[in-house]
């Protein structure tokens, strides 16, 4: 039964085509025809409009010569006459007396396509007479032969073509019929990749094509999480190659130069190992940060015991404050804020928190609190800094994302944010981002509070 219905398909494919490609060709045959006639008129025109002005030099010298009227009509059709154009002088009676040779004005289709194009039509008067100037018809007789004679086989091979290739097209447009088939046959023998089979009609290749996609996707969608898993990785990958290239190749760059002996000043030779120093430890803290978010994704088990949040956030505010100044720094805790936790995954939690809250609100008072909730405990981080964009704020968790703010003076590699999502992930909670540009940021930190039997 597919073979008929297929065949009927293929032949609608075709006699569509080809019924597009011939209304395609007729309408610029037309374009084209219109263009033609424009183009003629105008030219024609231009040269009807000369041939006036000559006339009437000649006819205005001749008569002021006193020319015979014979003599005046010879010598008006000789001389103003052109290829394109009929001259013919008649006298007050309308009896023609000379006329361009060879050039009388044709009838019938030609006449009628010379009326459409509005060729023009100058009767010139003079004493005992006048002169008619129009186009030499002919000569339009002669190019539309030539132009028909080129367009009729053209059109026919164009045809030709199209349904050559509506056939070609036909074909390719029943292949989803194989595709299907083929791809339910690897789908019986166990092989889940096949792609879905693109099909828009609501013929029956359609319907088949619509089951055979819902079947597919029920298998795809299981497959589309180890997908998803696969390209973060390899995204995780390549992101940590461009964060450690760069450290590597001022390494290696200084080491060129000192190898080279073309460091000779301490001045500048102590400026170099400082500038390696720094290299190394922006490396070395990379690569801790990279073991330890990969350790936090692996999800390795953790040593959960009760954890006093407060303390945590205290002692990493402590920790901070030889660094930035204890004042830049306001603890404010609770008593009782006890979870289970890994007490290491929390403090790395807060310890970015607040390094980020120093380094890219600048001057700003930080604020590192605890609070309790219900049967949640609350760490809240907070600056008065520049704030962050929406663009910000969508993709501040992921890896190896500093902001638009982010330059050269602000050290970081991308990761600490989402060491703190990951971290408190891992520790139950849940982490979210408040901040508006020019208006401070605020982290919230949710985790749920050990119970009394915990605890005891």
């Amino acid at each position: 039964m597919a073979k008929p219905v297929s065949r009927s398909f293929a032949t609608r494919l075709v006699l569509s085509y080809v019924g597009a490609a011939i209304g395609l060709m007729l309408l610029i045959g037309f374009a084209s025809t219109l263009f033609t006639f424009q183009l003629y008129a105008r030219t024609s025109n231009e040269i009807i409009g000369r041939a006036v002005r000559t006339a009437e030099r000649r006819i205005a010298i001749d008569q002021a010569q006193h020319i015979p009227l014979a003599r005046l009509a010879a010598d008006l059709t000789d001389t103003v006459g052109r290829p394109r154009v009929r001259v013919a002088v008649y006298d007050d009676n309308y009896r023609l007396i000379s006329e361009s040779v060879g050039r009388r004005e044709p009838t019938g289709v030609v006449g009628a396509i010379a009326s459409l194009m509005d060729l023009h039509r100058v009767q010139i008067p003079f004493t005992g007479g006048f002169v008619l100037v129009t186009a030499n018809l002919e000569q339009l007789q002669d190019t539309l032969r030539a132009y028909w004679t080129l367009m009729l086989p053209t059109g026919l091979l164009a045809i030709l073509l199209a349904w050559g290739a509506a056939r070609l097209i036909t074909r390719q447009a029943v292949l989803p019929l194989k595709r299907i088939s083929a791809a339910m046959h690897r789908f019986e023998q166990g092989d889940f990749r096949p792609e879905p089979i693109r099909s828009t009609g609501d013929d029956e290749i359609g319907e088949l094509a619509h089951s055979y996609n819902g079947a597919l996707h029920q298998v795809r969608s299981a497959l589309a999480e180890r997908d998803r898993t696969e390209a973060e990785i390899r995204q995780f990958i390549a992101d940590a190659g461009h964060e450690l290239r760069t450290p590597l190749t001022v390494i290696m760059g200084y080491l060129d130069v000192l190898e080279d002996g073309a460091v000779d000043a301490p001045a500048i030779r102590e400026r170099v190992f400082a500038t390696l120093r720094q290299e190394s430890r922006r490396m070395r803290s990379l690569i801790e940060k990279l073991i330890y978010l990969a350790r936090l994704e692996r999800g390795e088990a953790t040593v959960r015991e009760i954890v006093d949040v407060s303390a945590v956030v205290s002692r990493v505010a402590t920790s901070a404050a030889p660094v930035d100044g204890a004042s830049r720094i306001d603890v404010s805790t609770v008593a009782d804020a006890r979870v289970v936790a890994d007490e290491s995954d929390l403090s790395e939690a807060v310890r970015n928190l607040v390094d980020n809250a120093l380094k890219y609100a600048p001057g700003s008072q930080v604020t590192a609190s605890t609070a309790l909730s219900g049967d949640d405990v609350i760490v809240v981080v907070a600056d008065r800094g520049p704030g962050m964009s929406e663009r910000d704020q969508a993709h501040a968790f992921d890896r190896f994302y500093r902001g638009a703010r982010a330059n050269g003076d602000v050290e970081g590699s991308g990761l600490g944010l989402a060491i703190v999502k990951r971290a408190v992930q891992r520790s139950g909670g849940t982490i979210s981002l408040e901040s508006r540009e020019r208006d401070g940021t605020r982290f919230t930190i949710r985790l749920p509070r050990a119970s009394a039997v915990q605890q005891a």
